[in-house]
Protein backbone atom coordinates (compact mmCIF):
# COMPACT_ATOMS: atom_id res chain seq x y z
CA UNK A 1 0.00 0.00 0.00
CA UNK A 2 1.15 3.72 -0.91
CA UNK A 3 2.24 6.25 1.73
CA UNK A 4 -0.67 7.87 0.59
CA UNK A 5 -3.55 5.32 0.23
CA UNK A 6 -2.20 4.25 3.78
CA UNK A 7 -2.69 7.99 5.04
CA UNK A 8 -6.30 8.14 3.56
CA UNK A 9 -7.62 5.42 5.28
CA UNK A 10 -5.74 6.28 8.08
CA UNK A 11 -7.94 9.65 7.87
CA UNK A 12 -10.65 7.56 7.20
CA UNK A 13 -10.12 5.45 10.42
CA UNK A 14 -9.67 8.74 12.28
CA UNK A 15 -12.97 10.32 11.08
CA UNK A 16 -14.94 6.78 12.13
CA UNK A 17 -13.27 7.47 15.36
CA UNK A 18 -15.06 10.89 16.03
CA UNK A 19 -18.01 9.14 16.03
CA UNK A 20 -17.22 7.85 19.69
CA UNK A 21 -18.45 11.24 20.62
CA UNK A 22 -21.75 11.11 19.20
CA UNK A 23 -22.13 7.71 19.93
CA UNK A 24 -21.94 9.19 23.74
CA UNK A 25 -24.80 11.37 23.41
CA UNK A 26 -27.46 8.82 21.91
CA UNK A 27 -28.37 8.23 25.33
CA UNK A 28 -28.47 11.81 26.80
CA UNK A 29 -31.81 13.66 26.84
CA UNK A 30 -32.73 16.34 29.92
CA UNK A 31 -34.44 14.92 32.54
CA UNK A 32 -37.80 15.85 31.90
CA UNK A 33 -38.00 15.08 28.26
CA UNK A 34 -37.77 18.60 27.07
CA UNK A 35 -35.40 20.47 24.78
CA UNK A 36 -32.69 21.66 26.67
CA UNK A 37 -31.93 25.65 25.72
CA UNK A 38 -30.75 27.41 23.01
CA UNK A 39 -27.78 28.68 24.13
CA UNK A 40 -24.39 26.78 24.44
CA UNK A 41 -23.23 25.09 28.07
CA UNK A 42 -20.73 27.17 30.17
CA UNK A 43 -18.07 24.94 31.89
CA UNK A 44 -17.22 27.66 34.27
CA UNK A 45 -20.81 28.04 36.01
CA UNK A 46 -20.94 27.20 39.90
CA UNK A 47 -24.10 25.31 40.12
CA UNK A 48 -24.84 22.65 38.24
CA UNK A 49 -27.17 23.20 35.26
CA UNK A 50 -29.18 20.59 33.46
CA UNK A 51 -26.96 21.17 30.08
CA UNK A 52 -23.71 20.60 32.92
CA UNK A 53 -25.16 17.61 33.98
CA UNK A 54 -25.81 15.95 30.87
CA UNK A 55 -22.55 17.53 29.56
CA UNK A 56 -20.92 15.37 33.14
CA UNK A 57 -22.80 11.84 31.81
CA UNK A 58 -22.37 12.36 28.19
CA UNK A 59 -18.17 12.47 29.23
CA UNK A 60 -18.99 9.14 31.35
CA UNK A 61 -20.51 7.52 28.46
CA UNK A 62 -17.83 8.21 26.10
CA UNK A 63 -15.26 5.77 27.08
CA UNK A 64 -18.46 3.37 26.73
CA UNK A 65 -18.91 4.41 23.43
CA UNK A 66 -14.92 4.75 22.30
CA UNK A 67 -14.71 0.81 23.13
CA UNK A 68 -17.68 0.44 21.09
CA UNK A 69 -15.96 1.49 17.81
CA UNK A 70 -12.97 -0.52 19.25
CA UNK A 71 -15.04 -3.51 19.98
CA UNK A 72 -16.57 -3.30 16.37
CA UNK A 73 -20.31 -3.04 17.97
CA UNK A 74 -22.05 -2.59 14.88
CA UNK A 75 -25.00 -2.86 16.77
CA UNK A 76 -24.80 0.24 18.52
CA UNK A 77 -23.11 2.26 15.78
CA UNK A 78 -26.36 1.67 13.67
CA UNK A 79 -28.33 2.59 16.37
CA UNK A 80 -27.27 5.84 16.88
CA UNK A 81 -25.67 7.22 13.69
CA UNK A 82 -28.09 8.83 11.91
CA UNK A 83 -29.39 7.13 7.93
CA UNK A 84 -28.63 10.48 6.91
CA UNK A 85 -25.01 10.70 8.42
CA UNK A 86 -22.06 12.69 6.76
CA UNK A 87 -18.71 11.89 7.67
CA UNK A 88 -16.12 15.09 5.77
CA UNK A 89 -12.49 14.02 6.18
CA UNK A 90 -9.94 17.05 5.63
CA UNK A 91 -9.88 16.53 1.63
CA UNK A 92 -13.53 17.16 1.57
CA UNK A 93 -14.54 13.69 0.50
CA UNK A 94 -17.90 12.47 1.85
CA UNK A 95 -18.48 8.80 3.71
CA UNK A 96 -22.08 7.93 4.53
CA UNK A 97 -22.98 5.77 7.25
CA UNK A 98 -22.86 2.33 5.31
CA UNK A 99 -19.70 2.99 3.78
CA UNK A 100 -18.08 3.78 7.72
CA UNK A 101 -19.79 0.83 9.29
CA UNK A 102 -17.97 -1.24 6.55
CA UNK A 103 -14.34 0.65 7.42
CA UNK A 104 -14.96 0.04 10.97
CA UNK A 105 -16.07 -4.01 10.67
CA UNK A 106 -13.20 -4.80 8.43
CA UNK A 107 -10.97 -7.33 9.47
CA UNK A 108 -7.93 -6.16 8.11
CA UNK A 109 -8.29 -3.19 10.69
CA UNK A 110 -7.78 -3.06 14.30
CA UNK A 111 -8.55 0.02 16.50
CA UNK A 112 -7.01 0.08 19.93
CA UNK A 113 -8.50 1.59 22.61
CA UNK A 114 -7.87 5.37 22.95
CA UNK A 115 -8.85 8.49 24.99
CA UNK A 116 -10.62 11.84 23.72
CA UNK A 117 -9.16 14.96 25.34
CA UNK A 118 -10.46 18.79 25.42
CA UNK A 119 -13.73 17.61 24.69
CA UNK A 120 -16.20 20.61 25.05
CA UNK A 121 -19.76 20.05 24.61
CA UNK A 122 -22.28 22.57 23.29
CA UNK A 123 -26.16 22.35 23.44
CA UNK A 124 -28.65 24.11 21.26
CA UNK A 125 -31.86 23.21 22.01
CA UNK A 126 -32.39 19.99 19.63
CA UNK A 127 -28.79 20.77 17.78
CA UNK A 128 -25.22 20.03 19.75
CA UNK A 129 -22.09 20.12 18.78
CA UNK A 130 -18.63 18.62 20.04
CA UNK A 131 -15.06 19.59 19.95
CA UNK A 132 -12.03 17.67 21.26
CA UNK A 133 -9.08 15.87 20.19
CA UNK A 134 -7.67 11.98 19.87
CA UNK A 135 -4.56 10.46 19.80
CA UNK A 136 -4.99 6.81 18.27
CA UNK A 137 -2.91 3.82 17.20
CA UNK A 138 -3.97 1.64 14.49
CA UNK A 139 -3.33 -1.52 12.37
CA UNK A 140 -4.16 -1.96 8.58
CA UNK A 141 -3.50 -5.20 7.25
CA UNK A 142 -0.38 -5.35 9.89
CA UNK A 143 1.12 -2.45 8.95
CA UNK A 144 0.70 0.22 12.18
CA UNK A 145 0.24 3.82 12.56
CA UNK A 146 -0.63 6.66 14.57
CA UNK A 147 -3.21 9.53 14.00
CA UNK A 148 -3.57 12.35 15.94
CA UNK A 149 -6.44 14.65 14.66
CA UNK A 150 -8.76 17.42 15.77
CA UNK A 151 -12.65 17.02 15.52
CA UNK A 152 -16.12 18.52 15.45
CA UNK A 153 -19.15 16.25 15.60
CA UNK A 154 -22.89 17.17 14.96
CA UNK A 155 -25.97 15.26 16.28
CA UNK A 156 -29.67 16.04 16.64
CA UNK A 157 -32.28 14.91 18.83
CA UNK A 158 -34.66 13.21 17.11
CA UNK A 159 -37.76 11.65 18.58
CA UNK A 160 -36.11 12.44 21.90
CA UNK A 161 -32.93 10.55 21.00
CA UNK A 162 -29.86 11.68 19.72
CA UNK A 163 -28.27 10.90 16.22
CA UNK A 164 -24.81 11.58 15.07
CA UNK A 165 -25.94 13.55 11.84
CA UNK A 166 -22.22 14.82 10.68
CA UNK A 167 -18.76 14.55 11.74
CA UNK A 168 -15.59 16.46 10.28
CA UNK A 169 -12.12 15.16 11.73
CA UNK A 170 -8.64 17.06 10.28
CA UNK A 171 -5.20 15.59 11.41
CA UNK A 172 -3.30 17.42 13.85
CA UNK A 173 0.41 18.23 12.60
Amino acid sequence: MTSNRLMFWCNQVSLCLSLAMFISLASAQSPNGKSLPSKPSSRSQSKPTEESRIAEELKQLEREWDDAIVRKDMAALDRIIADDFMLIDDAGRITHKKELLERIKSPDLVIKPFETEDVVVRIYGDTAILTGHFTQQCEYKGQSFTVRSRYTDVYVRRQGKWKAVSAHSSPMR
